[in-house]
């Protein structure tokens, strides 16, 4: 498991952290006081992003920093305002090999983040580009960064890569609109030119992960379904040989799509999709369990605690 962790109780600094049979380990920094893992490989190897510079600024919680990266990203949230990091200082991606950490660099502009790493250890993320006005998905290998460009648009971001190199993510198009894209051989395409027959009810505007079959899990949102699927748009859905959904009022005062469901839970075993319905009567017993073997949840959903209770 790959996340984060404080290096002391009222500590203003967290760094990278891997767990491994339950023990933690500190992955250090890029010379700054906060870093954060977001992806690990069958191999150990792990990606996230690193502050360059100590800071004074005093600490969020983990929580909040894990919902700023996910901003920063642009999944959270309809609306996507590049150039202003929610961080105080440079931040590059990193990627740790199993001993030390090194920077992966940017495009130009003054920061980087590592979404993902695949078993042969290429990885994908996002940087800017000079000025800190427009981002591009990025693919790193031992031949350096490469810019994945985008569907036309100013803006790309790369979520995840399998072992056969293909990457998804999401791209705006022209007029500024975000569409799911693959790339194949570094060409971007639009998943929505994909779907036979076309559809031009409904629009695919994320991919978030991708196995090694070329199958890919995509969107989900906070609304009636109603709303975003039509009885003629969901005929229109491609065929395939398994699916999962979910649709639930909300049973908190908090409403946001990181909450939403099937969750997509990736982690050193796999990929797994889990949606649930109802409370758990122990979840707060659960949860306090798991945290203290290394887990960092990002959603105030029981289901993910049911999907790490998997995991282990």
């Amino acid at each position: 498991v790959a996340g984060a962790s404080d290096l002391a109780v009222d500590s203003t600094s967290f760094h990278a952290t891997l767990w491994t049979g339950g023990t933690p380990q500190d992955l250090g920094s890029l010379g700054g006081t906060w870093s954060f893992a977001l992806d690990v490989n069958a191999q150990g190897e792990v990606v996230g992003w690193s502050l360059l510079e100590s800071t004074e600024q005093a600490k969020p919680s983990l929580a909040n920093v894990l919902e700023a990266t996910y901003a920063e990203l642009g999944r959270i949230g309809s609306e996507k305002t590049v150039g202003s990091f929610p961080f105080p200082s440079t931040m590059h991606a990193f990627y740790w090999d199993g001993s030390e950490m090194s920077d992966l660099g940017t495009l130009g502009g003054s920061g980087s983040i590592a979404t993902s790493i695949n078993d042969i250890g290429q990885i994908v993320g996002m940087s800017y580009l000079a000025g800190d006005t427009v981002q591009h998905a990025v693919y790193w290998s031992n031949d350096g960064i490469e810019d994945l460009k985008t569907l036309g648009g100013q803006n790309s971001i790369a979520l995840d890569i399998n072992n056969k190199a293909q990457i998804v993510g999401k791209s705006q198009v022209k007029g500024g609109a975000w569409h799911a894209c693959i790339w194949v051989e570094s060409n971007p395409i639009d998943l929505n030119s994909r779907l036979d027959p076309p559809s031009t009810d409904w629009v695919l505007e994320e991919a978030i992960a991708i196995n090694d079959d070329g199958i890919i899990t995509g969107h989900k949102g906070l609304g009636l379904v109603s709303e975003v699927f039509s009885k003629d748009s969901v005929e229109k859905l491609p065929r395939g040989n398994m699916a999962i959904g979910h649709c639930r009022y909300s049973t908190s005062d908090d409403l946001s799509v990181t909450d939403a469901q099937p969750l997509v839970i990736r982690h050193i075993k796999g990929t797994m999709a889990i949606a649930h319905n109802g409370n758990l009567t122990n979840a707060a017993k659960l949860k306090e369990e798991l945290e203290l073997t290394g887990a960092i949840f990002h959603t105030t959903s029981d289901a993910e605690i049911i999907a790490y209770t998997i995991i282990r």
